[in-house]
């Protein structure tokens, strides 16, 4: 624990990342945990990684370490709010069900539904490739 240690600066911290070491686990697999390197704290999932003009390196602390060690009590919580949301939606969008349309080739989502004022292109691609959003259906189109 280095709360204690009187050499490592307690406030004037900056985080210059996050990382999620369960972000690439499929369900039910194990997740590698971190040990907070301030408060030594076991189970850490999202670790914050700090610097201080003062210290040598960086550490990989928890969120309330970092919460401490910037001084600031809403935006690592905040950031770590919104990569917990990131991951989700990437895992929930990859369960989803797709096909793949004979005719064109292209691959269409099975559960989208819009309404009809929001169907039309709306992201397009350098390849000439892009995302179609019907009625029922999203396609993703591709072009080489």
């Amino acid at each position: 624990m280095r709360w204690d240690k009187k050499d490592i600066p307690h406030k004037g911290w900056t985080e210059i990342g996050m990382e999620d070491l369960g972000e690439e686990a499929e369900f039910g697999e194990d997740i590698e945990y971190e040990r907070c390197e301030m408060c030594g704290n076991e189970k850490i999932r999202y670790v914050h990684i700090m610097t201080h003009p003062e210290f040598p390196g960086e550490l990989r602390v928890g969120c309330i370490c970092a919460c401490h060690m910037t001084d600031d009590y809403e935006n690592p919580e905040e950031r770590e709010r919104d990569l917990k949301n990131r991951v989700q939606r990437k895992k929930n969008f990859m369960k989803k069900e797709w096909r793949q349309v004979v005719r064109t080739g292209n691959f269409t989502l099975q559960s989208c539904v819009a309404n009809t004022a929001q169907a039309g292109v709306f992201a397009t691609q350098e390849n000439g490739g892009g995302i179609i959003m019907g009625k029922r259906s999203l396609i993703l189109t591709q072009r080489d």
